[in-house]
């Protein structure tokens, strides 16, 4: 497991066959906004989870069809993913090439979550201020070991270094 700067990842990419990326992190580690900056520099599509696991009605869908759209997206090639949820990862175990983590401390997520959750108009639902977003944020360093034990033995596993 390695710490890499955003210019390290893009050549890392660019040098090897990735054609899948998942981007993982508590909320507000910076997920979406990496995504969006690698999709744009690399040519890769982007899906965002908090989008493609709800109804309009913001109601979650089932773990049956969590994997369902994931399997849909999974086939495609030169696809970043922005989103953890730890309830599917393991059905992305053996599909996607590289897993990235975003590194963030629990007070600068926290900080990050509170004014997006302010400034943004129109937040998509698993953005949503929750008392399980604020588990998340504030319990996250336990569960991400959890989550690279894991990943580890199965995949390509680097922390994402902010500069």
């Amino acid at each position: 497991m390695k710490e890499l700067l955003f210019n390290e990842i893009e050549t890392m990419i660019r040098e090897s066959n990735i054609r899948s990326i998942n981007i993982c992190g508590s909320p507000g580690s910076g997920k979406t906004t990496l995504a969006n900056k690698l999709s744009k520099v690399t040519g890769f599509d982007l899906y965002d989870l908090d989008s493609l696991f709800y109804h309009d009605n913001c109601i979650r869908y089932t773990i049956t069809e969590d994997k369902a759209a994931l399997d849909k997206i999974l086939v495609k090639d030169k696809i970043i993913i922005d989103g953890t949820y730890t309830s599917t990862i393991e059905h992305r175990l053996g599909k996607i090439d590289l897993f990235i983590f975003t590194k963030s401390s629990q007070w600068k997520s926290l900080y990050r979550f509170l004014k997006r959750f302010i400034i943004t108009k129109n937040l998509k639902c698993g953005e949503r201020l929750t008392s399980k977003t604020l588990y998340l944020i504030l319990n996250y360093k336990k569960i991400e070991q959890e989550l690279f034990k894991c990943i580890t033995p199965n995949q390509n596993l680097i922390i994402y270094k902010e500069q």
